[in-house]
């Protein structure tokens, strides 16, 4: 098990990491159809990987309607790496544990 959150950690920093980069007025937005692909795959990783990412959520159901509001949030022009960032974040410490959570761009 330990093995499986640390490559669900491993996973997630790098995800966040190819994000990284400078915050400035007028950063570079990343496209809303990369934006929802990422956040599709990082639902997946987290399901198939966590041991149980529902039991702080209170369940399943919870869990993807999260999912579905960070989507939703994500506008038609796209978003800057940071706001991305800050979109995510709430939605990996939902599951309120000590090994599963999102580094940010530095």
């Amino acid at each position: 098990m330990e093995k499986h959150l640390a490559a669900l950690l491993l996973v997630l920093s790098a995800l966040l990491a190819s994000l990284a980069g400078p915050t400035v007025v007028g950063a570079e937005l990343l496209d809303r159809d990369s934006l929802v692909a990422d956040v599709r795959q990082l639902s997946d990783m987290i399901e198939s990987i966590h041991p149980d990412p529902y039991s702080n959520v209170s369940g399943k159901v919870a869990f993807h309607r999260r999912f579905q509001s960070v989507l939703e949030a994500i506008p038609a022009q796209g978003m800057t790496q940071a706001d991305f960032y800050k979109l995510l974040r709430p939605f990996v410490t939902m599951i309120g544990d000590a090994h599963t959570w999102a580094a940010g761009p530095l």
